[in-house]
C-alpha cells in the first residue's frame, strides 16, 4: 500500500468530514437563504456555526468578516482584483515575492496587463522576505502587499508582523495566504497583521471545493460574482452547505488535537531529516536556516542528475508544488532560494500528516537514500 507524504498538496478527509459532509446532504439540503421554512434556517444554521468555528481557530473577532468561497485560489482573486479595482486611480503599485502561489501571481500578472506595477521583492536564501527592498519598494502608490504565512513548498514561515508593519506605515494593504498554515501552526495573531486572510479547507482534512476570505472590518472590495448578494453581497452564488458542514467537523478536530499533532509530525519530521542526512551527507533541506512549519521537509541534492522522484516507488511525495510536479519544470521557489535550474526540477518536497507513523518515515528515508544512489551510480556508469 502507497504511503501517502504530500500533505501539502491536499489532505484526506477525515472520517467525521466524509460523515458531516453526507448528513448535510441528506438532510440539511435547503436553500440556506430560504429562511422562511425550516430547511433553508437549518442550512444557515450550519454556515453561521462553521463560520464561528473558523473565527475561534484563527482569533477573528467578527465573524461577518468571514466569506465563504470555492478555495484559496478564489479567495486570493477575489481580494487582488477586488483591491485592484478600489484603488487602480489612486494606488497602482502591488509588492510580491517571487515564491508566492500561482493563486497571488497569475492575477497579478493578469492586472499588470491593466497597467498596475508590479514589483517582486527579494528573497533571500533562507526564504524570508528583504524587509529592507520591502521598505524600498513600499511607498504612497503601493496598494497591497501579498505575503504567504507558510510556503508551500518548503513550509518557511514569513514575518508576517514585520512585513505588515512596513506595509501599513506606507498605508498599503497586506494579503496573507495563509492556507497551508491553518491546522499547522498557530495563527491566532495573524489578523492583527493582515487585512485579508485565504484559507483553503482541504489543506487541513477538509472537503475540496470549500474555503474563506476574511476581509478585515470597513474595507470594500468589489466582487468577483454578482448575482443573489450572499455572503453579505461579497460572493454571490449559493453556498456549498455539505462542503461548509464537513469544514466545520475538521476545524473542530483540529482545534481539540492541534497542539498534539504540531508535536508529533514535528517529531516525525526530525526522525525523516536525521535520516536522510546520514545517509546523503550531502543533503540540503531548503529553508532549513528559517522557522518552518512542522511536516514540511524540502530536499535537494546538488549535481544529482534527474529522475529523483521517479524512484520513490510506493511513495506518494512531490518535487516541488503540486500545481507544478507534473510539469518538470524548476521550481521557482528554489530558484529563488539559489538553486540552479537542474538542481531546482530535481528536488523533493515530502510533507507529513496526522496519520504518518514512524514506520512510513523509515521507509521514506530509505526510498529517498536508494533512488538517489541509483541515479548516482546510472549516471557514473
Amino acid at each position: 500500500m502507497a504511503i501517502y507524504a504530500d500533505h501539502a498538496a491536499t489532505t484526506p478527509c477525515l472520517p467525521e468530514v466524509a460523515n458531516a459532509v453526507a448528513e448535510a446532504c441528506i438532510e440539511c439540503y435547503g436553500n440556506p437563504s430560504s429562511n422562511h421554512y425550516k430547511l433553508g434556517r437549518d442550512a444557515r444554521f450550519l454556515i453561521d456555526e462553521t463560520r464561528q468555528s473558523l473565527a475561534n481557530l484563527v482569533g477573528i473577532e467578527r465573524v461577518n468578516e468571514i466569506v465563504f468561497t470555492s478555495g484559496a485560489t478564489e479567495s486570493c482573486n477575489m481580494a487582488i482584483l477586488g483591491v485592484a479595482q478600489r484603488r487602480m486611480h489612486t494606488r497602482t503599485r502591488i509588492i510580491t515575492m517571487e515564491t508566492e502561489h500561482p493563486a497571488i501571481l497569475q492575477p497579478l500578472s493578469h492586472i499588470s496587463s491593466a497597467g498596475f506595477d508590479v514589483q517582486v521583492v527579494n528573497c533571500q536564501s533562507n526564504g524570508q522576505m528583504d524587509l529592507d527592498h520591502l521598505s524600498h519598494l513600499c511607498n504612497q502608490e503601493t496598494a497591497l502587499v501579498c505575503a504567504m504565512l507558510v510556503n508551500n513548498e518548503t513550509g518557511v514561515i514569513q514575518d508576517l508582523h514585520g512585513i505588515s508593519s512596513i506595509a501599513h506605515q506606507s498605508g498599503a494593504l497586506v494579503i496573507c495566504d495563509a492556507t497551508q498554515a491553518l491546522g499547522k501552526i498557530s495563527i491566532r495573531n495573524i489578523p492583527h497583521n493582515a487585512d485579508f486572510l485565504a484559507f483553503s479547507a482541504h489543506k487541513c482534512y477538509g472537503p475540496k471545493g470549500v474555503g474563506a476570505l476574511w476581509i478585515r472590518r470597513h474595507l470594500n472590495i468589489s466582487p468577483l460574482f454578482y448575482g443573489g448578494g450572499q455572503e453579505q453581497e461579497r460572493r454571490s452564488g449559493t453556498e456549498n452547505v455539505p462542503g461548509i458542514a464537513g469544514w466545520n467537523a475538521a476545524l473542530a478536530h483540529i482545534n481539540e488535537n492541534e497542539f498534539e499533532y504540531s508535536k508529533k509530525i514535528g517529531g516525525l519530521q526530525i526522525r525523516l531529516e536525521s535520516a536522510i542526512k546520514n545517509g546523503l551527507p550531502d543533503v540540503i533541506f531548503n529553508g532549513q536556516k528559517s522557522l518552518r512549519a512542522p511536516g514540511f521537509t524540502s530536499l535537494t541534492l546538488p549535481g544529482l542528475p534527474r529522475g529523483w522522484l521517479t524512484q520513490l516507488n510506493g511513495i506518494c511525495a512531490s518535487s516541488g508544488s503540486s500545481c507544478s510536479s507534473g510539469q518538470n519544470k524548476p521550481s521557482r521557489v528554489l530558484q529563488a532560494y539559489g538553486h540552479n535550474n537542474e538542481d531546482a526540477a530535481n528536488s523533493l518536497r515530502i510533507t507529513l500528516g496526522i496519520n504518518n507513523n514512524e514506520a512510513e518515515i523509515d521507509e521514506i528515508a530509505k526510498c529517498v537514500i536508494d533512488g538517489a544512489t541509483r541515479l548516482q551510480e546510472r549516471d557514473f556508469t
